[in-house]
């Protein structure tokens, strides 16, 4: 069990392992061993099938592969990421720096146009302030 748990560690840790030649015949090998007596092979084997499951299904029997899996799932090569474009976020911290939100007295965020003079209320939602 121990070593089970050691090889889905090394693949969890570097999912591109799983493209070198022979491990589709080892994962297909500590899936096997699902059907043992003993408890923590069992766990660990189940361990090592859905972390498969998840990143390269292909490697697995079709019984093992499960219902809802993604056929289309392939870890990425050794040193290929994905780039992102930008920052989740960074919208808010340019308008923060262009002053456009701020903080008021009670710690709340609150955005210029919603309150021009910086006060509490805005003039637009409620309608009834005026002549």
């Amino acid at each position: 069990a121990v070593g089970m748990n050691a090889v889905r560690e090394v693949v969890a840790r570097v999912p591109a392992i799983l493209h070198e030649d022979g491990m589709d015949a080892l994962v297909q090998d500590l899936a096997q061993h699902q059907k043992v007596k003993n408890k923590s092979v069992t766990v660990a084997a189940r361990g090592v099938i859905n972390l498969v499951r998840e990143l390269y299904p292909q490697l697995l029997q079709a019984k093992d592969r499960g219902k809802f899996h993604d056929r289309t799932a392939v870890p990425l090569h050794y040193g290929a990421g994905v780039a992102k474009e930008s920052v989740e976020g960074v919208d808010l911290l340019r308008l923060w720096e262009a002053g456009a939100i701020y903080e008021d007295d009670d710690g709340e965020i609150r955005w210029r146009e919603d309150d021009p003079e910086g006060g509490e209320g805005d003039d637009d939602d409620d309608g009834g302030g005026g002549g």
